[in-house]
């Protein structure tokens, strides 16, 4: 009789255990949905958002490929935050180089 009671507490906890695992397995996937990818805020990602919530394509545009993800990124060495201000810059020594140039070459053509 004795037995049956140990059998009957055990299945009771495996039950127990079992249940406490599925809901922890069903909340880390509810968390990784929820998790935002790197992506959406990169300057070299091209995303595609479809009507529903989870349709969303997104892909790596740098280098100039596009290689489609397939997860969230949470962190990515190539990452340029796609808010970033434009600067131009000028190399110092070519800026007045090319412009002489151009003037030689307006000078050459006129003088013909």
């Amino acid at each position: 009789m004795e037995v049956f009671y140990l059998i009957g507490f055990i299945t009771l906890i495996i039950l127990i255990v079992k249940q406490v695992e599925k809901r922890q397995t069903a909340l880390q996937a509810r968390a990784n949905e929820q998790a935002q990818s790197a992506c959406m805020t990169c300057a070299f990602a091209h995303i595609a958002q479809g009507f529903g919530e989870r349709q969303k394509l997104i892909a790596c545009t740098f280098g100039g490929t596009a290689r489609q993800l397939k997860f969230a990124v949470s962190a990515c060495t190539l990452y340029c935050f796609r808010g970033a201000l434009e600067q131009k810059v000028q190399v110092a020594g070519f800026g007045g180089f090319a412009q002489e140039t151009a003037n030689a070459l307006i000078a050459a053509k006129t003088n013909h």
